[in-house]
């Protein structure tokens, strides 16, 4: 009778052995996994928010984002809106473009991007659109915030 129990729990410490190299291995596995299944997602105020319109400028494309208010609960009274330009071996020395944030087909502002100096400038179009919120060099492309007002 000792002799089972000594050879169950051995069976089970190689299993339990087994079940925790498994998880360590499948870590990023089973994480996908359990994200599908509950349907979390990372937070457009890091992501930026889903690219609602893609500009093709032949050797360069500029990604502009939903412009994102997103709070826990409900709306924030301030947001922005990310532009992105890709790819950044292939960028201009200056980039000037005329952005409709909102989708009414009016331009709202205006942003100038000196590629080399990663220095940006705002010209607001519409009283919605407030300051520009910082400017960034990331690994495959430039990016911008821009502070918008919720209406």
């Amino acid at each position: 009778m000792i002799r089972l129990k000594v050879g169950f729990a051995y069976m089970i410490a190689v299993l339990m052995t087994f079940a925790a190299l498994a998880t360590l291995m499948g870590g990023n596995f089973f994480a996908a996994k359990l994200v599908d299944a509950t349907g979390v997602k990372v937070s457009p105020w890091y992501t930026g928010g889903e690219v609602v319109q893609t500009i093709d400028h032949g050797s360069y494309r500029t990604l502009i984002h939903r412009p994102v208010f997103d709070a826990l609960v409900g709306q924030k009274e301030d947001g922005f809106i990310q532009l992105d330009w890709e790819p950044r071996e292939a960028l201009p020395e200056k980039i000037d473009d005329d952005i409709d944030c909102f989708g009414d087909s009016n331009k709202d502002f205006h942003i100038s991007l000196d590629t080399k100096t990663n220095v940006a400038e705002l010209t607001s179009y519409s009283p919605q659109v407030i300051s520009l919120a910082g400017n960034y060099k990331l690994k495959e492309r430039l990016a911008v915030r821009v502070v918008l007002r919720r209406n």
